[in-house]
């Protein structure tokens, strides 16, 4: 290329490699929601749609979903198990009057944080 305003050559975009053209199309049928809801989630990502779906349908794993989502709907009912054991266990307390024994709630706040805790790592090492 060159610059006519001094007469220096400039450098221009160099050529892609062969393997990196993108050639090919894939048309998708989406309604308008799920349209609307690829357009936004792109959009807040910097992304153009197409490589917002590139990325994402290229980066997952698809055969680990569903035991993924399995696992978590597992660790999650247990979290609410002891969430109810935990509202349950105050308000015996509560009624009678009686002292909390601060060390068994304690035992139960942390069985909590280790399930969560536990979730999210799961979660992390399967992206």
């Amino acid at each position: 290329m060159f610059n006519f305003k001094n007469n220096n050559p400039t450098m221009a975009r160099p050529k892609k490699i062969t393997t990196e053209l993108r050639t090919e199309f894939q048309n998708v049928r989406l309604n308008e929601e799920e349209k609307a809801k690829i357009l936004k989630k792109a959009k807040a990502m910097g992304m153009s749609v197409s490589r917002y779906l590139r990325e994402t349908g290229l980066s997952s794993d698809d055969t680990r979903l569903p035991k993924i989502r399995h696992q978590l709907i597992y660790e999650i009912r247990k979290i609410g198990v002891n969430h109810n054991q935990i509202a349950h266990y105050l308000n015996i307390v509560m009624a009678g009057g009686g002292a909390m024994d601060n060390k068994e709630l304690l035992e139960e706040f942390k069985k909590i944080f280790n399930l969560l805790s536990n979730a999210l790592t799961e979660l992390k090492s399967n992206k």
